[in-house]
């Protein structure tokens, strides 16, 4: 009776075991709050200044947990950047009458990310068919309709000369395939990647398309911006 009693308690710790591993959702990462280190700052400078460190984060591969330490260099300007700039991606702080307090640390998609080795781990690793894709791309949609209402507003003789009317039957082609669809959307970053991602210096179809996308869908692209 005993024995099947550990038996039981066995069975229903891999239960929860499984659970638990299967909660984190694929491409996600979290932080571990404690692990950040400063590689260089110095705090007694004047602003603006510079502050590097690194954390530790847990990302969630298609076989297995992945622990990434990860860089951060950032810009700071006040005390408000210093406290709130200073943290690994994903913790959150806020503000109370003694300073800041850690208010919740939250999961992110690791192809959204400034960290270099989180985000060359994740073009390794992650494809652009997980569950947190399909999030991204639904905004996208959103943001890119915005876009395109905006661009509809300007003035016809400018969308004519400038190549905004084209732009936006460009746009509006990656929007209606979008968020089940992505081929027209892969089409436009590739033509960007081949021209180094740069947006073209003088407005024409290309500026106007790619304008958006390089703000609205950085996450799709194989470098840091």
């Amino acid at each position: 009776m005993k024995d099947f009693r550990y038996l039981f308690l066995f069975f229903i710790f891999i239960v929860l075991f499984e659970n638990v591993s299967q909660a984190a959702t694929l491409g996600s990462c979290l932080a571990i709050e404690t692990s950040k280190r400063y590689i260089d700052v110095d705090f007694s400078a004047p602003y603006p200044k510079q502050a590097s460190f690194r954390c530790q984060y847990v990302c969630q591969g298609a076989l297995q947990q992945e622990t990434i330490l990860g860089t951060s260099v950032v810009h700071l300007s006040s005390l408000h950047e210093e406290a709130t700039r200073t943290t690994c991606q994903g913790i959150h702080l806020s503000k109370t009458e003694f300073g800041y307090e850690l208010e919740s640390i939250r999961s992110f998609y690791a192809h959204d990310t400034k960290i270099v080795e989180i985000k060359a781990w994740a073009e390794k690793e992650i494809q652009h068919q997980s569950p947190l894709e399909a999030i991204y791309l639904e905004k996208l949609k959103q943001n890119l309709t915005y876009v395109v209402t905006n661009y509809l507003m300007m003035d016809p003789l400018q969308k004519e000369t400038n190549g905004v009317k084209q732009a936006i039957v460009r746009l509006r082609k990656i929007i209606s395939e979008l968020p089940e669809g992505d081929e027209t959307l892969e089409i436009e970053l590739e033509h960007l990647l081949a021209n180094d991602g740069k947006i073209p210096s003088i407005p024409d179809s290309s500026f106007w398309t790619w304008t958006p996308l390089l703000s609205n869908a950085a996450w799709r692209l194989p470098w840091v911006q």
